[in-house]
């Protein structure tokens, strides 16, 4: 069970949210043998080639 303890640390709700997804992300990733960190990786480095896409304006 994931979550239970990790919640702890949330500071806000937003916080926990946050947690949420990328808990969620890691046993997904792990749920279906793919390399979380490699997965990341090449998840930022696709979002960073995007600049003009919605997604993107979001984190300027």
């Amino acid at each position: 069970m994931i979550g239970r303890k990790s919640w702890l640390f949330s500071v806000s709700e937003a916080g926990a949210k946050a947690n949420a997804i990328c808990l969620s992300l890691a046993e997904t990733a792990k749920a279906n043998g793919i390399d979380f960190y490699q997965y990341l990786v090449t998840l930022m480095t696709k979002i960073a080639k995007f600049t003009d896409s919605p997604a993107a304006r979001d984190f300027k």
